[in-house]
């Protein structure tokens, strides 16, 4: 009788902790790689369009051969033959083109976060907010040993005044 109540007590025992023992999910719950991002780009360049009231404004003044720019990526770093940092990196950058010159334009947002996934489920992440700057970048580590099936998975975003706010997602594996 005693056997078989121990039995049972480290059965329940393992069953409550063997499914809590798993990657660990972030702050919004988030803990797989949806199947869709494995289709997104790991880099982009986007140039917005101003908003209906900011084109009516720029009718009125003198016109300009300036337009912003902004570029994405997402970059996952295994390191080499095992040795090395395991990270995903992920930047946002806002640009600013004025008559075929670029620059650096700094906006009232740039964001960039940095999610490290292995075989779907979500391991670590990292993000980056700057407020009137051009340049946000976040890195996400991997401190396991085998790198094997780790993905990385970016999210950028950019306001800027006059202009609607964007958001991008990136991917790497």
């Amino acid at each position: 009788m005693f056997f078989k109540k121990g039995l049972v007590a480290a059965i329940a025992v393992t069953a409550l902790v063997v499914p809590t023992t798993g990657y660990a999910a972030n702050d919004n719950g988030e803990d797989k790689l949806p199947d869709s991002a494995r289709l997104l780009p790991s880099s982009g360049e986007y140039s917005p369009i101003p908003e209906a009231s900011s084109l009516r404004a720029m009718a009125t003044t003198a016109s300009s051969s300036c337009y912003p720019t902004y570029r994405f990526n997402i970059k996952l770093n295994k390191g080499i033959f095992g040795w090395g940092e395991k990270s995903a990196f992920a930047t946002s950058e806002a640009f600013e083109t004025c008559n075929g010159v670029i620059k650096k334009n700094n906006i009232t947002l740039v964001y960039a976060r940095a999610k490290l996934y292995k075989n779907g489920a979500f391991l670590n992440d990292k993000k980056d907010t700057t407020n009137y700057g051009s340049y946000a970048g976040a890195k996400a580590i991997f401190t396991g040993k085998n790198e094997n099936g780790l993905e990385s998975y970016g999210e950028h975003k950019f306001k800027e005044s006059g202009y609607m706010e964007h958001n991008f997602n990136t991917y790497d594996k």
